[in-house]
């Protein structure tokens, strides 16, 4: 499935810039708020996909781009750690 990172309904594009292909079920899980997916997600970007780092940097802010990254980053870690809800 072609992924929108900036949604369409939140005014994201059909640039490269702005799509990852996903897993049909790792599209589905991330819908759903699954926070594994969100991390695979997140980290794919990080990792392998500067153009969609500079892109969504550029349009929308470095700080807009950080924020998005650190909620899916940090929104995992705190499902993960035990005792932390």
């Amino acid at each position: 499935h072609v992924h929108h990172v900036r949604f369409r309904s939140h005014g994201g594009s059909d640039v490269r810039g702005n799509l990852l292909v996903l897993h049909d079920d790792l599209h589905v899980r991330y819908h759903a708020a699954d926070p594994v997916a969100r991390r695979l997600v997140a980290e794919h970007i990080r990792d392998n996909r500067p153009d969609i780092i500079e892109h969504l940097s550029d349009r929308y802010g470095k700080e807009w781009f950080q924020e998005w990254m650190a909620q899916h980053l940090a929104e995992n870690l705190s499902s993960e750690t035990p005792g932390r809800s």
